[in-house]
């Protein structure tokens, strides 16, 4: 049985038909994202099909906007194959950037890739010169 997620989820449709399957599957995966982040607010998942004209190339845009306290998770994907390849594309890319959103909010953040934390550890003696003695 499916739970409901406790934040609303809207999914837009453009030049594209979505069968209930695919509904389904989309709020799924949407609710599973509160597993990562107890946070979040709002998701709305655009789905933008080929237009009239189109004879070619990357066929279907799907983008994951996903709202949380502080930055939001945006995820464009584009996939030529089909709809269900760039759903879970980008809702693969979604889990992990908000999974990153909630070890950042905890502090928990990976050594390797925090940029001007600084080291961690004992400092260094000095800087490599010597002071000259008076």
């Amino acid at each position: 049985m499916r739970t409901k997620p406790s934040f609303p989820i809207r999914i837009r449709t453009q030049n594209v038909q979505l069968t209930d399957d695919l509904k389904q599957s989309i709020e799924s995966e949407a609710a599973a994202l509160k597993r990562f982040n107890s946070r979040i607010v709002d998701c709305e998942v655009t789905i933008a099909g080929p237009g009239r004209n189109h004879r070619g190339g990357l066929a279907f845009d799907v983008v994951v906007k996903v709202a949380l306290p502080g930055p939001d998770v945006v995820v464009h994907r584009s996939a030529a194959a089909s709809i269900p390849v760039a759903i879970n594309q980008s809702f693969a890319t979604a889990r992990r950037r908000v999974k990153r959103q909630a070890h950042l909010r905890r502090r928990r953040v990976p050594f390797n890739r925090t940029s001007g934390v600084g080291r961690r550890g004992r400092p260094r003696r000095g800087n490599g010169r010597r002071l000259a003695r008076a």
